[in-house]
């Protein structure tokens, strides 16, 4: 799989940050930034943003629902200062729950993402936290899904960059 990821330590803190505050709750948000190439050519996604979950998002200790419509509404006053800007996936945590990998849940909904006709990119980039380590410090995995492809694509640590 040629996919290779940066991401801001600014985006990493705030994440995290969002992790502490919300430490009983699976939480989440978008991820914004910009992208070259494609899924056939070899993918690098610039991660250099993140909007919250909103003030309507629903949180349990074993699920997370985004307030689309405040997502949506920042996203276009970010993309109005920043023409260049997609909507590159989302991130969210299973930190509280232990669960490692995507649920069958996430999968599904990054698939109906990536499908969309409103949906940019061909690809729908996930961050998920798995796992609280330290003080502030969590372990987490990245995934790729591709649009009109079924499957999802854990990316390697060594092809994510945090910067």
């Amino acid at each position: 799989m040629n996919v290779r990821v940066r991401i801001s330590s600014d985006v990493i803190r705030k994440i995290f940050d969002e992790c502490e505050r919300f430490s009983t709750m699976e939480t989440g948000g978008a991820l914004i930034g910009t992208y070259r190439g494609s899924p056939r050519t070899g993918l690098f996604i610039n991660c250099d943003g993140v909007i919250d979950a909103g003030p309507y998002a629903r949180r349990t200790r074993t699920s997370f629902f985004k307030d689309g419509e405040y997502q949506e509404r920042m996203f276009r006053e970010i993309e109005n200062e920043r023409p260049e800007i997609e909507h590159l996936g989302n991130w969210h945590t299973h930190h509280v729950n232990g669960y490692p990998t995507l649920s069958p849940g996430d999968c599904a909904t990054y698939h109906k993402n990536v499908n969309s006709l409103n949906h940019n990119t061909d690809f729908f980039y996930a961050f998920l936290v798995i796992e609280k380590l330290g003080f502030k410090r969590y372990k987490t995995k990245h995934f790729i899904v591709y649009r009109g492809n079924p499957s999802e694509y854990e990316i390697p640590a060594t092809q994510v960059v945090i910067r």
